[in-house]
């Protein structure tokens, strides 16, 4: 025991004299620098480059990490200088801008602030969203603002079997109703049936005669034919229209099918003197204008093919829309005719599925002589949907032509501004149609108002030959689901 004890003291022993032997070896560590001394008080010391405020270069010499750099005013750069006479050019029109977009801007809080759309939709619509009573509104420069109620009821079969009923009152319309009752998928097939029904007085509707001519003023000249001359004149119409169509749907998106419309017409003189324009037989010989005097009953089957991919319905980003029919009318009352047309509209997205650019062309046809073809059925151009920036009929002729480039982009979560220009024409043929005189610009922008998943509604501004303000539907949709009617 105690020679183990003393074996542990004699290695404690040695390790303290190897440790204290090796101390021993070591140099001397260097002795401390003296203090610095202090700088020399002369002028190269004081005038120094000094790259932080509190940098003396010695004492208090600064970390550039944590020492604020010394504040610099900023130069003026040359295209600072470019920019500055457009801006000041601009600064009106800016000022313009805003002021007049102030009440929209405040409208669109409010409805993102008390959830305005979401309490909209739940007044209107039941529980499931498959049915509604929802009120419309209209505006068509030069006609007016129309009013009515829109009802529908989506589901009530098996199959998606949809109807709807609308009336509209003012504006346009004295009075106009329409039922449309829709089976897309008759006993789960792809085969779809859409019956519609019409009645409208159009208490003053506009003509111009035929051809893209210039209007000219009423000098009190006798009545002549519809292409000698270019007078705005007034009528009233009474119509009433049945239309039927069977389709065939290969997918979702392609659908193929036949539609017979059979459309009876009345017309006469306008019924007041508030309008400053005359009344269509002071200007026009309305022998001459085929099926005026007597009105006409007409029955035209048709064959129409449609495309359409858009996605989303409501915030459109993508894919087309294509619709191509022919047909016409046979031999009946005096009247026959051949009548085609095809309209296609692309959407492209430029950035983040909000900055679209659309592409729009449509073209309308009929084949015949002037004798026998109804002037209510001639291709026509101007309003929110064919030529904006133009009034509602502005150019009727055998052939029509109207093309669109437009730009959408966010503005709000349900409001999308809207820019376009539209290039129209119209001809007897098809030589005079493109002819260059006669093409006619447009151009304007708006508001377009809409959720994901539904249109409500445009706003939008125009000015081809006069300025146009309309509140409407989808305006690049030029031939709804009539086959050429206009909407």
């Amino acid at each position: 025991m105690l020679g183990r004890a003393g074996f542990s003291a004699a290695v404690i022993v040695a390790a303290l004299l190897a440790s204290s032997s090796a101390s021993a070896d070591e140099p001397a560590p260097a002795p401390a620098p003296p203090p610095p001394a202090a700088p020399a008080d002369n002028e190269d010391w004081r005038q120094r480059n000094r790259v932080h405020p509190s940098d003396d270069g010695q004492e208090h010499r600064a970390d550039p990490q944590n020492v604020r750099p010394v504040e610099t005013e900023p130069s003026t750069v040359a295209t600072d200088v470019a920019l500055a006479v457009p801006r000041i050019i601009l600064a009106p029109p800016r000022v313009v801008l805003e002021t007049a977009y102030l009440p929209i801007r405040g409208l669109l809080y409010l409805m993102g602030r008390y959830q305005i759309p979401e309490r909209i939709v739940e007044f209107l619509y039941n529980d499931d969203r498959t049915a509604a009573i929802i009120p419309s509104i209209s505006f068509i420069g030069g006609q007016g603002f129309t009013a009515g109620v829109h009802m529908f009821h989506e589901g009530w079969g098996r199959h998606k079997e949809r109807i709807d009923f609308s009336a509209k009152f003012g504006g346009r319309f004295v009075q106009a109703y329409e039922l449309e009752m829709s089976a897309p998928n008759v006993a789960g097939t792809p085969f779809g049936i859409e019956v519609t029904t019409r009645f409208e007085i159009q208490p003053h509707l506009r003509f111009w005669g035929y051809g893209p001519q210039e209007a000219q003023e009423f000098e009190g000249a006798p009545p002549q034919g519809p292409r000698d001359a270019h007078v705005e004149t007034r009528f009233r119409q009474q119509r009433g229209m049945v239309r039927a169509r069977m389709g065939w749907s290969f997918t979702d998106e392609i659908n193929l099918g036949v539609i017979g419309v059979l459309n009876r017409r009345d017309f006469g003189p306008k019924e007041t003197e508030d309008d400053p324009e005359p009344s269509i037989e002071r200007v026009y010989d309305t022998s001459q204008i085929p099926g005026f005097n007597f009105g006409y009953t007409l029955v035209e089957p048709l064959l129409d093919f449609r495309i359409d991919s858009r996605f989303p319905a409501g915030t459109t980003s993508e894919g087309i829309y294509f619709n191509a029919f022919g047909g016409g009318a046979p031999p009946q009352n005096g009247f026959r005719f051949i009548h085609y047309g095809a309209e296609i509209a692309g959407f492209i997205n430029l950035f983040n599925e909000d900055r679209i650019l659309v592409l729009h062309a449509a073209h309308e046809s009929v084949l015949g002589s002037d004798d026998e073809i109804p002037f209510a059925d001639m291709p026509r151009l101007g309003g929110p949907t064919r030529l904006r920036g133009f009034d509602l009929h502005r150019f009727r002729d055998n052939h029509t032509a109207v093309v669109t480039v437009q730009y959408e982009w966010p503005i709000h979560e349900f409001v999308s501004g809207v820019g376009f220009f539209e290039l129209g024409s119209v001809g007897e043929d098809y030589e005079e149609l493109v002819q260059p005189d006669n093409y006619r610009p447009s151009g304007g922008g708006g508001l377009i108002f809409r959720d994901r998943h539904t249109k409500f509604f445009t706003v939008q501004m125009a000015y081809g030959d006069s300025f146009q303000v309309f509140l409407t539907s989808d305006p690049l949709v030029a031939f709804d689901k009539r086959g050429g009617e206009e909407l």
